[in-house]
């Protein structure tokens, strides 16, 4: 949808910036990026890894929504979060991606606080510092629930005919 769009490019801007924390601040700091997002009207959730994929930095939306605490979600502990079924694939595609140092589009299921699992667009960048290092890995996950529900419907309807 064109509200997705936006704040994927919202996200892809860190992608040519080489200014590395400011990036972080100016572009996601994460209570200003989820008023952002909010003000969109798309449910999602922003976050930052440190260079070699594992989080260490608070995400009060990811809190928000999971209902993890940071203890929880830091590491890989944000793996609980996603649904059984997706976490081996989810967690190759994250270490291809850390490893390959590009930029990362994905789809898995997200449990929400209330038990649900809905599906999540994932898209992460690499922010670099001028050397080319990566500094962090900035990312937002946005709820695409409605669409995947239709897809498999429409899907299952291919089918039966």
């Amino acid at each position: 949808s064109p509200k997705q769009r936006d704040a994927i490019d919202y996200v892809s801007v860190a992608e040519g910036r080489t200014d590395s924390h400011s990036v972080a601040h100016d572009m996601l700091s994460d209570g200003e990026a989820y008023e952002r997002l909010a003000a969109t009207g798309i449910a999602a959730t922003t976050w930052e890894s440190a260079p070699d994929g594992l989080i260490e930095t608070d995400s009060p939306s990811w809190r928000a929504y999971t209902g993890q605490s940071y203890d929880d979600w830091k590491g890989y502990g944000w793996l609980t979060a996603i649904h059984p079924d997706d976490r081996i694939a989810t967690m190759q595609k994250w270490r291809e991606t850390v490893h390959d140092r590009q930029a990362v589009d994905a789809e898995y299921r997200l449990r929400g606080k209330d038990g649900q699992y809905r599906w999540m667009s994932v898209h992460a960048v690499p922010l670099r510092a001028k050397d080319g290092q990566i500094v962090r890995w900035l990312g937002i996950n946005i709820d695409i629930d409605d669409r995947k529900q239709q897809e498999l419907l429409q899907h299952s309807t291919d089918l039966s005919v």
